[in-house]
């Protein structure tokens, strides 16, 4: 235990978790600005964390897989749309997000 408190209360006391936590939430917030403006694409809750719930076309979604994309279905099938669950860490690069834009806008 005293290896694993060492580590946190290094994470704790120098604020670190504070950098980490913006550093994704920040992430999440480009991310779902740049998802709301794909056709058809609908952001289902407020961002307000590292977690976005978005309802995507069916063919976006095919299109993201099959680029390597990897996410969770977050509900059942609709008609032309899905909702899914994307989460970004403090380590997702930038240019991931830019690179998941692109391929959810075709």
């Amino acid at each position: 235990m005293r290896f694993v408190s060492a580590q946190l209360v290094s994470y704790l006391k120098n604020g670190r978790w504070l950098e980490t936590a913006a550093r994704a939430n920040g992430l999440a917030r480009r991310l779902a600005q740049g998802l709301a403006a794909v056709p058809g694409a609908e952001i289902a809750h407020p961002v307000e964390a590292n977690a976005i719930i978005v309802r995507l076309p069916n063919e976006t979604i095919e299109r993201l897989r099959i680029a390597g994309a990897q996410f969770y279905d977050w509900g059942p099938r609709e008609k032309d749309r899905t909702p899914i669950r994307l989460v970004l860490s403090f380590a997702t690069p930038e240019d991931d997000v830019h690179r998941f834009l692109e391929i959810a806008r075709g």
